[in-house]
């Protein structure tokens, strides 16, 4: 689930060379049976019901917010807000059509732009390994969610990523690249303590392990093989270990057993 672009990251997609590398990747990952189990469960634990309303914080292309439109009808209220306007004018023309009352909204994950006490329920899906002030941005989800609402947050903690390969001190070097190059590679084991230093109850977390055993695959979504070139490129590794490296991973392929894994981390909570 890495970002397309690492110079540019989902924090500036619209300045990027090309945006639509971003709706590509994320319709990549949408598309895993993992991704379809683990935002169910989000949907689970806040408990959106018919009336709900519910705010997706860095919505994307908005799929998300569609499924919520469904499950709150037409007296709730979904509403999707990025970042990006690439991504909302996407999020809005698919849905034209479809009938569903989703709201798409420009906006800043830090800043808000709704009263206190707006939601039934708020989440955020792989945001906030992209934010370097996750405390601030977990701050203002609580502060527009009721009383007795519920907050979800998913995400990765990268330096749980594991490939397989006979290269084991190189492996090493180049995931915990691929863990600091993020803005925030360990928000999966730091969301527990932010939920309860925010005062929210009833914190439940569930652990969801994303395995891919296709090398085709597991390189866009994590950036494999691009990663081991930023390594060797920054000295981390050595040209020479870049292609073992490589060649390992395309050996595992060639054989049949490819193997890799990262663990993303579902964390609820309700507010007092």
């Amino acid at each position: 689930m890495r970002e397309p672009d690492s110079a540019t990251r989902f924090v500036k997609v619209d300045e990027a060379k090309d945006p639509t590398q971003f709706v590509k990747y994320l319709e990549a990952v949408t598309s895993t049976d993992f991704a379809k189990a683990y935002k169910q469960l989000t949907f689970s634990l806040l408990d959106i019901r018919p009336g709900s309303h519910v705010l997706d914080v860095g919505c994307g292309l908005g799929d998300d917010v569609r499924t919520l439109a469904e499950m709150v009808g037409s007296s709730g209220r979904a509403v999707g807000m990025d970042y990006s306007e690439t991504m909302v004018n996407e999020a809005r023309r698919r849905t034209i059509g479809t009938g569903l009352r989703a709201e798409f909204l420009v906006g800043d994950a830090y800043h808000l732009d709704f009263s206190d006490s707006s939601f039934d329920a708020t989440r955020a899906d792989r945001v906030y390994q992209h934010l370097h002030d996750p405390n601030k941005a977990l701050g203002e989800m609580v502060r527009v969610t009721r009383s007795g609402g519920r907050l979800a947050i998913a995400d990765p903690d990268w330096d749980m990523l594991v490939v397989d390969s006979s290269e084991r001190t190189v492996t090493r070097r180049i995931l915990a690249l691929h863990s600091d190059e993020h803005p925030n590679g360990w928000i999966g084991r730091q969301l527990p303590r932010l939920f309860q230093k925010s005062g929210l109850a009833d914190v439940s977390i569930k652990p969801v392990t994303m395995i891919v055993n296709d090398y085709a695959l597991a390189d866009p979504i994590f950036g494999l093989s691009e990663c081991a070139e930023r390594a060797a490129e920054k000295g981390i590794i050595t040209k020479e270990e870049r292609k073992r490296w490589l060649e390992s991973l395309e050996d595992a392929r060639r054989e049949d057993c490819f193997f890799s894994a990262v663990t993303v981390f579902v964390v609820c909570g309700r507010k007092l």
